[in-house]
């Protein structure tokens, strides 16, 4: 199944492609009130580093992925007024190699930081702007704050 939202689309300097991706879970605008905006940080702490966000949303089956996301984008109507947050689909992710070149490469070698890879991942998110969403990607090098929500969600597909 392909995606409304191309990352290649949005950023097209960039050689993408999807390096995990999990099934769609929404398929009705009735159930989207089903859902849960959880916080993903723990009582003390003010932003995470993506690695324990992912883990986290995998523990508390908040893993929904681009597909959900995309869903949510076209019944926007029907997303609560109380989700003005930055909503996260961890369950997809977005590798991107922007092709530097061979000097880039050689420099690399020539540093002995051959090891160095040049790849950075993105996951898609849905994020309130005041009068609308817009649909856009999130490096998985930065870290996430309070602003951020997962969408917990029942087992089955809603």
């Amino acid at each position: 199944m392909s995606f409304h939202f191309d990352f290649a689309d949005i950023y097209p300097k960039y050689k993408p492609r999807v390096i995990r991706d999990v099934n769609p879970r929404l398929s009705n605008p009735n159930n989207i009130r089903l859902l849960t905006p959880v916080s993903f940080l723990q009582e003390g702490e003010d932003h995470i580093h993506s690695v324990d966000m992912l883990e986290r949303a995998r523990r508390i089956n908040a893993n929904l992925g681009q597909h959900d996301l995309e869903f949510l984008f076209r019944y926007q109507e029907c997303i609560p007024s109380e989700w003005h947050f930055q909503l996260v689909a961890p369950g997809t992710v977005w590798e991107e190699t922007k092709h530097e070149g061979e000097s880039t490469s050689k420099k690399l070698r020539r540093a002995g930081l051959s090891w160095l890879n040049l790849r950075v991942c993105f996951v898609p998110v849905l994020c309130w702007e005041g009068d609308g969403w817009a649909f856009d990607f999130r490096s998985l090098s930065l870290s996430w704050g309070g602003i951020s929500r997962l969408l917990s969600r029942p087992a089955k597909k809603l």
